[in-house]
């Protein structure tokens, strides 16, 4: 593999990447939006 290939290829890792840690945060983000609104929905009904 030449230098120049391998310059892509690591860049495009890269992108992916960083497209991988967006998509986890959304994620997380949602996760700990549906949980407190579960655990405030139990605490209102107890």
């Amino acid at each position: 593999m030449e230098e120049a290939e391998a310059i892509i290829l690591a860049s495009e890792l890269k992108e992916d990447l960083v497209l991988l840690d967006e998509m986890i945060n959304r994620a997380d983000f949602w996760i700990s939006k549906n949980l407190y609104s579960a655990v405030l929905k139990d605490n209102r009904e107890l």
